[in-house]
């Protein structure tokens, strides 16, 4: 049977009884969220309001104590900072005070009576640093003062020659030049492990002629640690007068490397010398090619001298075994000029062989 047909009056009512219990329900749902949401937002409240309570004077007190135990330890390490800074500042200066030129023939460049190390750990290493950085800088003047070939002159150099042209103060200069067919990368190995050790380890006996290797001293080790540094300083004892500190330096770049060594006169951690001369040496590696390097080595020595000055022309052959004592006055400088030359041609020939040994010839 079909189903029967509501009153269309009587299905309107009911319409519309259906659409208002719909929305009484949506309100009551919106309510009971808006609730929910109240109640956590209540609580979210109340812990906020929890951590801003007012804290006690004792709390207070002991934050302020805490702040001032900081400031203070702050202020302290501020004020040693300070000192520190005070102290490297005057130790340079001091530093800088106690230089003086040395007298050099007009030709030479100025150098230094008294190359000096303060004990001021801090100062030392900016003086590690300065003294080496000088000598570098002075590396292509030196090498044109001295007389080397131009750059590209494939010219062999060795001597060894006595400058005369200050009588008070003689110098005495060593030149070696060659070219090895050798890679830069090799040769800068072999000259520092090699030459270089064995130039600031050598002990000369004048009158016997011959050398004497022994293992320098090193000193500083802590302080010259880092591999960019590349410096050594090290004492090597000649004589109970004389003691020779050496402070050398590899500069490297990518078509030269150059040695420097500088020796150090006075130095607060260290005896003093009751004599000594001024030594220098600049090793400089050029990049002639892939497989080509240009070998030049610059070696110069002072006239020997004390607190009191230069010693006397008789004292200066002395030491270097050579005995004036029945020499002429009128003599001397030319006996003990031609005897220096011959001595030190023989150290030039020694240390030639040096740099054979140090590439297996």
């Amino acid at each position: 049977m079909p189903e029967p047909t509501l009153d269309p009056v009587l299905r309107k009512r009911l319409y519309i009884r259906y659409k208002q219990r719909a929305y009484r329900q949506k309100i009551v749902s919106e309510i009971e969220a808006l609730q929910a949401e109240a109640a956590i937002l209540e609580r979210h409240v109340a812990r906020l309001t929890a951590k801003k309570q007012r804290l006690s004077w004792k709390d207070v007190a002991l934050g302020l104590h805490d702040d001032v135990v900081i400031a203070r330890r702050s202020t302290t390490m501020l004020q040693a900072k300070r000192k520190a800074y005070l102290d490297i500042v005057t130790a340079m200066t001091k530093w800088i005070a106690i230089q003086k030129g040395i007298q050099t023939p007009p030709s030479l460049r100025p150098t230094w009576r008294n190359v000096t190390l303060v004990s001021n750990a801090t100062s030392r290493k900016l003086g590690f640093d300065w003294i080496t950085k000088n000598v570098h800088f002075h590396t292509d003047k030196m090498l044109e003062t001295f007389g080397f070939p131009s750059p590209r002159a494939p010219q062999s150099v060795l001597d060894f020659y006595v400058d005369t042209a200050d009588a008070e103060c003689l110098q005495y200069v060593l030149r070696c030049q060659q070219d090895l067919p050798i890679p830069i990368e090799y040769v800068v190995p072999a000259i520092r492990d090699n030459v270089v050790s064995f130039l600031i380890g050598a002990l000369w006996d004048y009158e016997g002629r011959e050398m004497q290797e022994k293992v320098a001293e090193p000193l500083d080790m802590e302080l010259l640690q880092e591999p960019t540094d590349r410096m050594r300083y090290t004492r090597n004892v000649l004589s109970k007068d004389e003691s020779i500190y050496y402070l050398t330096r590899e500069f490297p770049s990518h078509n030269r490397v150059t040695f420097v060594g500088q020796n150090i006169h006075e130095d607060e951690l260290l005896p003093k010398s009751q004599r000594q001369c001024n030594r220098n040496f600049w090793f400089v590696l050029d990049r002639l090619g892939p497989a080509m390097t240009r070998l030049r080595v610059l070696y110069t020595t002072s006239h020997y001298f004390t607190a009191h000055g230069y010693v006397s022309l008789d004292d200066e052959a002395r030491y270097w075994g050579c005995d004036l004592s029945t020499t002429p006055d009128a003599k001397k400088a030319a006996v003990f000029h031609r005897y220096a030359t011959d001595v030190g041609t023989e150290f030039a020939r020694l240390g030639a062989q040096q740099i054979a040994r140090g590439f297996g010839g």
